[in-house]
């Protein structure tokens, strides 16, 4: 993770890498190797990556929230508030404020 605090995004690919290798079911290691991805404009391995962690552990809001980021960036607003909303309804604050961003001035205030 301090690689890609310092900018150095290769480098932890490539350790997160590892890290999966070690542990194929560690959902954190493949979402922040999927951030990692998005940053440097890797949208499809990034989506294998975020959709890999989603499996891995389907209450990984942070993981949805980066997905919405992938589908808003591709273009795909559907696809964007869908995973903002679930986002949302697990408590990622920056999965609500995109979502009422992307909505109609009613906007979404997570589940009621």
């Amino acid at each position: 993770m301090i690689y890609g605090r310092v900018g150095l995004f290769d480098n932890a690919i490539e350790q997160f890498g590892k890290a999966i290798a070690i542990n194929p079911d560690f959902s954190l290691a493949y979402g922040n190797r999927g951030v990692a991805y998005a940053i440097l404009g890797d949208f499809d391995r990034a989506l294998k990556d975020i959709d890999r962690a989603i499996e891995l552990d389907r209450n990984y809001a942070e993981a949805y929230f980066v997905r919405g980021n992938i589908h808003l960036r591709k273009g795909n607003n559907e696809g964007a508030v869908l995973n903002y909303r679930k986002a949302c309804d697990l408590g990622n604050q920056g999965g609500c404020r995109a979502l009422q961003a992307l909505l109609p001035p009613t906007g979404y205030r997570g589940r009621q």
